[in-house]
């Protein structure tokens, strides 16, 4: 039984990684694209981050031009 509970302890925590990993992945890959909508003034809404750019204006967080 105890074996049952350390296979799951452990598929926790591997998804645990996984999903930090992509998290990051996905932040480094908006984080280029922004440094190239900055640098070429293109708007990027055909790779889908558009939403990245375009936050609620009521948290002060919209980049956009």
């Amino acid at each position: 039984m105890g074996s049952y509970i350390s296979y799951i302890i452990d598929g926790i925590w591997e998804a645990k990684q996984c999903i930090l990993l992509g998290i990051i992945l996905w932040l480094l890959w908006n984080l280029i694209l922004f440094s190239l909508k900055k640098r070429s003034g293109e708007k990027l809404k055909k790779y889908g981050f558009k939403y990245l750019f375009n936050l609620t204006p009521a948290m002060g967080c919209t980049l956009q031009e």
